[in-house]
């Protein structure tokens, strides 16, 4: 599942360079890679109970950086119920910042 939205900002909202992070999430793995062009967060491994909580706080942190945001869950080898909580957290904070999803 990919889900994407674009934005029309200032070019201060946008990353000075391109930045490559990845963050360890227990069985999962978060990848992000911010460029003026778009932000790319890839979602590696299980999304599961002890990964959900440092995922959430991964994807929100980076989203709004105010460019084209890419949300790549291709592979996600599984999605626990109660991550929805993220997607919902991700919809959240882009409603609460004006943002378009």
């Amino acid at each position: 599942m990919t889900a994407v939205h674009s934005l029309t900002t200032s070019e201060q909202a946008r990353p000075r360079r391109d930045d490559d992070v990845t963050v360890d999430c227990g069985r999962a793995e978060v990848r992000a890679h911010c460029s003026p062009l778009a932000t790319v967060l890839t979602i590696n491994g299980d999304v599961d109970a002890n990964s959900i909580d440092r995922i959430t706080a991964s994807v929100t942190e980076v989203m709004l950086v105010g460019n084209s945001f890419l949300l790549d869950l291709s592979g996600v080898d599984f999605f626990a119920a109660q991550s929805i909580s993220a997607l919902i957290a991700v919809d959240d904070a882009l409603r609460g910042a004006g943002l378009p999803w």
